[in-house]
């Protein structure tokens, strides 16, 4: 698929691609999208490459989009809950003040979408039920895999759950959230 952007009177394509197969190399795939693009347009051609995945780098979000970004991973994902081994999603985000002053992250589960306001998340579950402005988000990683413990009635309890980080990338790809995307983490970093 492919996108273009007017700059300076030119069209710059972007190229947002996966190998549909682990083994099937991203050269291949690349190669044939480029001799299509080539045959067909004259036109400066920027793809920028992290793990099968071609995307434009962003440095900011609005509200809009947040929360947007927010809506696709609830309907994805799955309802958050304050325990993990409760949780179908898990995240970990800081904010710009925690850059400056001590870089903690928290985690907790995804936002419900009850939870999603104009300009704000108003319960991101680990943080004590606060709200977070979207623009104070700097950083959020949804990991493919999270693990959970308890210890009910005295046994031990030790799991892994997994999210499809795969079906929330390609929503986010149509809904137009710019991120990255890895095999461990689907992330949208502003700095």
């Amino acid at each position: 698929m492919s996108a273009r952007d007017a700059q300076g009177g030119r069209y710059v394509w972007i190229f947002h691609a996966e190998a549909p197969m682990l083994g099937d190399s991203i050269t291949t795939h690349l190669s044939t999208a480029l001799r299509q693009a080539a045959s067909r347009f004259y036109a400066q051609i920027i793809l920028r490459v992290f793990h099968g995945i071609y995307f434009k780098a962003k440095v900011k979000m609005s509200d809009d989009e947040w929360k947007a970004f927010f809506q696709v991973c609830a309907s994805v994902l799955g309802k958050g809950a304050h325990q993990a081994r409760y949780s179908d999603s898990w995240c970990g985000w800081t904010t710009f003040d925690k850059l400056s002053d001590c870089i903690y992250y928290w985690n907790s589960s995804m936002p419900n979408p009850e939870d999603l306001q104009s300009t704000n998340v108003s319960d991101f579950r680990s943080a004590g039920g606060q709200p977070f402005l979207y623009q104070s988000i700097a950083h959020i990683v949804i990991p493919k895999e999270f693990g959970w413990e308890s210890q009910d009635g005295g046994d031990y309890v030790y799991s892994i759950k997994t999210q499809d980080i795969d079906q929330v990338s390609k929503a986010l790809f149509k809904a137009g959230i710019q991120h990255r995307k890895t095999a461990l983490i689907l992330e949208i970093k502003l700095y």
